[in-house]
């Protein structure tokens, strides 16, 4: 299985229309992503990023539940719709199979900490 690091470096930041995004991080509570009448946006942590689409916000909220605080983000509309499949895919397997092996654990101290440490690991990317 790919990498959440290898695909971002590999797939996004290789392009050259990159928008660099600073977004909240809370890892406590789930980011939010919201229609209102002038858009989407992207809630975490009392903050709100606002966005130009729902694939945007979609985006954005894989890597504030990942614990970024900076991310690059292609310019393309339609190159976001292409990835996001993909990038969904990888942080839903990670996902699972985190509460698969932390199911046994019942201090939920020690599993945000274990949460945090595969998310940290998984996204920086391996040397080439």
């Amino acid at each position: 299985m790919q990498l959440i690091g290898d695909f971002y470096r590999d797939q996004i930041l290789r392009r050259n229309d990159l928008v660099y995004r600073q977004i909240p991080v809370d890892l406590y509570e789930p980011p939010e992503i919201i229609e209102h009448l002038f858009g989407w946006e992207l809630r975490s942590d009392g903050s709100v990023v606002d966005c130009r689409s729902e694939v945007e916000a979609r985006y954005l909220q894989i890597f504030v539940e990942l614990g970024l605080h900076e991310v690059a983000v292609p310019d393309s509309e339609e190159y976001l719709k292409k990835i996001l499949p993909d990038l969904e895919y990888l942080k839903n397997r990670v996902d699972e199979i985190l509460t698969e092996y932390l199911e046994t654990v019942f201090d939920p101290r020690i599993k945000l900490k274990v949460r945090r440490q595969v998310y940290a690991e998984i996204t920086n990317p391996t040397q080439q």
